[in-house]
């Protein structure tokens, strides 16, 4: 409301790339990224008559003290931190400084969804292109995460 009264304000929500495209085996997760987009660019066109204007981040993997179940990460999947850890970095992670520019840069260039880190673009645009096509790149993940969590099963 106070934004609405003097005029102007900016409001940055974040979701997650998988608010954008398919994320297998994430889905609660993945259905609640998808709101927090919708909400955010509908929220942008409405909020733009008083002047606010409005954001939504998707960040792909960022390396903070969640992954992997870390510090303060919950992960119910029965593998191991270090092949989680070996999963998450097949999506080539950026640090929490760099993601905290660009998100800043891109904020004050009012860009309504922000995608960081920008190589995770392509897979979005893929998925927008293509659904088909994106959507088969999500299932061979998914298939290659379950192959990870079948071996692990089974050496313990």
């Amino acid at each position: 409301p106070l934004m609405c009264q003097q005029g102007f304000g900016h409001i940055v929500n974040t979701a997650s790339v998988a608010g954008l495209m398919p994320l297998a085996g994430f889905l609660s997760y993945s259905a609640s990224k998808h709101a927090v987009v919708g909400l955010s660019t509908s929220l942008r066109v409405e909020a733009a008559t008083l002047g606010v204007r409005v954001s939504v981040l998707c960040p792909g993997p960022v390396d903070t003290a969640i992954v992997g179940g870390g510090k303060f990460g919950k992960v119910l999947n029965p593998l191991p931190a270090e092949v989680l850890r070996r999963l998450w970095e097949q999506g080539r992670p950026i640090s929490v400084e760099v993601f905290a520019r660009t998100a800043l840069a891109a904020v004050a260039k009012n860009k309504a969804i922000i995608v960081i880190p920008w190589w995770w673009k392509f897979f979005w645009w893929l998925y927008r292109l293509s659904p088909t096509l994106g959507m088969a790149w999500a299932r061979r993940h998914f298939l290659a995460y379950q192959r990870v969590a079948k071996k692990c099963a089974a050496e313990r």
